[in-house]
């Protein structure tokens, strides 16, 4: 097993090779594997892995959950690693989410310094949120040697490029940075730690940030409206519950959250609110909710429209649509705002909806007689006559052929459920 391992993960055309490391990682079957050829990078591996405590505490420290698996006939290292499904990228988080984040890294470095080494990459590319947990995926970027503040400080707070370092991700400014680091007691890892934690940042609110805002619990489903009672009619009547599933416009994750209590294992929510993404975030970390959560537009430069790197590799990473297609997408109050506010075509909508999705969409139909909408001629005066359900299904069936079953979610409104093949 372990020479075949090696054998593809080395002959993958996607295999990332990481400069002057002599490591390779690679997907077979479904699952993450690192090649590690250099012999003192083996040994050294191999060193650590065998302090079983400390590396069970770096692991619940935030580094990525890794197996040494063994020593192939040639030599080389494999190790396993946790596969991370949705893995929320810097320009998606939160500002919570970067604290936790950063905090986690120098937590990760305390950690390491007790063995004589540091991470060589602790910038904002090598960690993301797995169910809400905070995570440092690049094992590789482990290096034997002596911890330098002056290397750290370039690396961690400053980087390679402002993208990519925590001054931004934290938004802090150069002068605020200064002050922090030239404080007397902040060359140590613990007083920066402590500095990051006590750092606060007000979340910018939007229209969107007290939408709809009510008791609502997915225990308890005396707390439903219609619209929840329709989502869950229509899951229940799935051939199988979805093993994961992505909410498109989650504002707080309401949907999340039921998706959860009905046996979904894996479960992301999008908004472009930060305000209600970062309310989500804190209640899945709370409760330990296997929920990831995000910021961003599916519909913009960020997202399905993502810009393209060019070759197939490492950097196709960032894209979404790399990372949150889910077996079933739930898409509730959404469409009206994408085609009849925002001018955005079926077709379009549709076909978004569609790369994200590889078995169902679950999605709200809103008339334009809603109290909401101003009918076949909207506020602007813009032309709306094509925006009627008929059109909409007829556009939607194109990329999902099957409607199942469709409820009402309120007296004008219908909860469509599609799928790709019955």
């Amino acid at each position: 097993m372990l020479e075949r391992i090696v054998t593809e993960v080395l002959n993958q055309p996607l295999s990332v090779e990481f400069t002057g490391r002599n490591h390779y990682c690679g997907m077979v079957d479904g699952r993450i594997y690192r090649v590690v050829k250099d012999p003192g990078s083996v040994s050294f591996y191999q060193e650590l892995f065998g302090d079983t405590e400390w590396m069970m505490e770096l692991f619940r420290l935030g580094m990525v959950k890794t197996a040494l698996l063994g020593v192939s006939q040639d030599g080389f290292l494999v190790l396993e690693h946790e596969y991370l499904r949705y893995r929320p990228m810097f320009h998606e988080w939160t500002w919570q989410q970067a604290k936790d984040l950063a905090t986690m890294i120098i937590r990760l470095q305390k950690h390491l310094y007790l063995k004589g080494c540091f991470l060589s990459d602790p910038h904002v590319f090598n960690v993301t949120f797995t169910k809400s947990r905070p995570v440092y995926y690049d094992f590789g970027s482990i290096t034997p040697g002596e911890y330098s503040l002056g290397e750290w400080i370039r690396n961690f707070w400053l980087s390679q490029t402002r993208a990519a370092s925590w001054l931004w991700s934290l938004k802090l400014t150069y002068a605020e940075l200064q002050d922090f680091l030239y404080h007397p007691t902040m060359g140590t890892l613990e007083a920066q730690m402590d500095g990051v934690e006590k750092l606060e940042r007000r979340v910018a609110l939007s229209e969107w940030s007290h939408y709809d805002k009510k008791d609502f619990c997915a225990e308890d489903s005396s707390t439903y409206k219609a619209k929840h009672k329709a989502v869950r009619d229509l899951v229940l009547s799935l051939p199988e519950v979805p093993a994961t599933a992505l909410e498109v416009g989650c504002n707080t994750g309401d949907f999340c959250k039921m998706l959860h209590h009905l046996g979904v294992q894996e479960i992301c929510g999008v908004d472009v609110d930060e305000a209600s993404v970062e309310k989500l975030y804190l209640e899945a970390r709370g409760r330990n909710l296997p929920i990831d959560c995000l910021t961003t537009d599916l519909f913009g430069l960020f997202g399905w429209h993502a810009v393209d790197f060019g070759a197939d590799g490492w950097e196709k990473q960032y894209r979404p649509l790399r990372r949150l297609p889910s077996d079933l997408v739930v898409a509730v109050a959404l469409v009206h705002h994408l085609c009849y506010f925002r001018n955005q075509s079926f077709e379009l909508v549709a076909q978004v909806l569609s790369e994200f999705s590889k078995k169902y969409l679950i999605v709200e139909w809103i008339p334009n007689t809603d109290k909401y909408l101003s009918g076949p001629i909207n506020q602007h005066g813009v032309d709306k006559s094509w925006y009627t359900e008929e059109n909409f299904v007829e556009v939607i069936k194109r990329y999902f052929p099957c409607v199942l079953v469709n409820k009402p979610s309120t007296d004008d409104r219908k909860m469509y459920l599609f799928a790709k093949e019955m």
